[in-house]
């Protein structure tokens, strides 16, 4: 099955959160009705293996709450259907996190962001599928199958958050909730064609989370628009969103950086044709780009990224299995690992464990990278920093050891979160938009980040970038 042939794309998609919202708060629709119409797109696209639990009755219900509200009462989001990656809590509907050990663990309590939509009269209507543990970026796993792209089903969806991505982009919802550590909500959003946000760490609770590091787990948003993102941001954040006061078409306000370290030979080259054409449509609406030389904050991110999450992982995940009252421990979650990278990866936390003195060691270095990020783009003032979110397109499904970039062989981890894993590490805002496609149809995104706390203005931005690019 191709895109153009899955349902939710024939009918023209679920339709945009702020429309479903506001149709099913005026009477015009029925929050029952776009819960109908997700079980029917979620049935027909299974193939895209995106979806690891759908309770269909329990959506049902969820909506008819919803239809039994009165027109002028019901909450902003009535009616919204969403998927949410299956790390995340959900009471009484299970709670993988993609692994054996936890396929049939059903938490009793909703993780925040969770009891944030759903009081915002938000449906969640399925646990999508992702990496195994979150440990990765290809999606294919070991345990529940790999998520397909819905743009070539051969192809990879991204990860970890690959079903979020997969969901969006094929139309089954117009929102998820995905997480980021390292660009696990904007890698499969780029690959996917959507948009990926992920905000400044702990502007939403990353509690009820199966974990990989306090220091750079978040909840991300994935969705069909930026407008889209931030309805779903003002209701996870508990703030209003902040109205624009610059038209869309006017970027004379705007100044964009540009990482002077990338160059075509790092890219696939389609990629690179994308993203100098979307730095030369901004600056024909009248944005002014600058290069900025943050090759040693890239750098010394890419090195320290992956001890912090080694050393925090096993801390981390072992206080969440002790917490949530099911008889699960270390030894049964490693056993039950089916996919063989992260098998890989659990063997370095036990087989090579970071130690304490290199963990307080690279903590240092991220404090020294922080400032002189925040220093690079306050002198340089500049509003937002432009890079491909990832430097490759999507690969085959199985290509898990070695992909290929420009005749060179090289590992897909390192490879896909070249750049994403800034903001990851670092702690600072970073949203994909879609902007371009390869010769062979595949989505191209490329990543605006800003600084620490500047989620408002960089998701205003964004919104306008999104629209100088369509």
């Amino acid at each position: 099955m191709t895109l153009n042939q899955l349902p939710g794309i024939v009918d023209g998609g679920p339709g945009s959160v702020r429309r479903i919202a506001d149709d099913v708060r005026a009477g015009r629709t029925t929050a029952t009705s776009h819960a109908e119409r997700f079980l029917s797109v979620a049935e027909a696209s299974a193939d895209l293996n995106c979806l690891i639990t759908v309770d269909s009755d329990a959506v049902l219900a969820a909506a008819d709450r919803i239809d039994r509200l009165e027109v002028g009462t019901r909450p902003e989001l009535s009616g919204v259907p969403y998927v949410a990656k299956d790390i995340i809590d959900t009471a009484g509907v299970r709670t993988t996190g993609g692994t054996s050990a936890l396929r049939n663990h059903i938490p009793i309590s909703d993780a925040p962001v969770i009891e944030a939509l759903n009081a915002g009269g938000a449906i969640m209507a399925g646990k999508a599928n992702l990496h195994e543990l979150s440990f990765g970026i290809t999606s294919n796993n070991g345990v529940f199958g790999p998520v397909r792209n819905p743009h070539d089903q051969s192809k990879i969806a991204g990860g970890s958050s690959g079903g979020s991505a997969a969901a969006v982009a094929a139309g089954l919802v117009p929102c998820a909730l995905a997480a980021d550590t390292g660009g696990s909500s904007r890698l499969p959003a780029a690959l996917c064609g959507v948009v990926g946000y992920r905000p400044t760490l702990g502007r939403y609770s990353a509690a009820g989370l199966v974990p990989i590091s306090w220091t750079r787990d978040t909840v991300g948003v994935i969705a069909q628009t930026v407008n889209d993102v931030r309805a779903v941001d003002s209701v996870l954040a508990h703030r209003p969103i902040a109205h624009d006061s610059n038209p869309a078409g006017d970027l004379r306000d705007v100044r964009i950086g540009r990482p002077a370290h990338i160059c075509v030979q790092d890219l696939d080259p389609d990629v690179f044709l994308t993203y100098t054409a979307t730095l030369d449509a901004l600056s024909a609406a009248g944005a002014t780009v600058v290069e900025l030389d943050l090759a040693a904050e890239f750098e010394t991110a890419n090195r320290i990224g992956l001890p912090i999450a080694l050393y925090e992982f096993p801390i981390a995940v072992a206080r969440y299995l002790a917490d949530s009252g099911d008889p699960i421990d270390m030894e049964s979650l490693g056993a039950g690992i089916g996919s063989p990278d992260v098998r890989a990866v659990w063997s370095a936390v036990w087989d090579n464990p970071v130690d304490r003195t290199d963990y307080d060691a690279v903590l240092d270095e991220l404090k020294q990278i922080k400032l002189s990020y925040a220093a690079k783009l306050t002198d340089a003032d500049v509003t937002a920093l432009c890079f491909p979110t990832s430097p490759v397109v999507a690969r085959p499904i199985g290509h898990d050891n070695t992909v290929e970039l420009n005749g060179e062989h090289v590992a897909p981890f390192p490879l896909y979160t070249t750049y994403a894993n800034l903001a990851g590490v670092l702690g600072t805002p970073g949203i994909s938009l879609p902007a371009g496609t390869s010769e062979a149809g595949l989505p191209i995104g490329i990543e605006f980040d800003g600084l620490v706390g500047d989620d408002a203005r960089l998701l205003s931005l964004t919104d306008r970038f999104a629209q100088v690019l369509e």
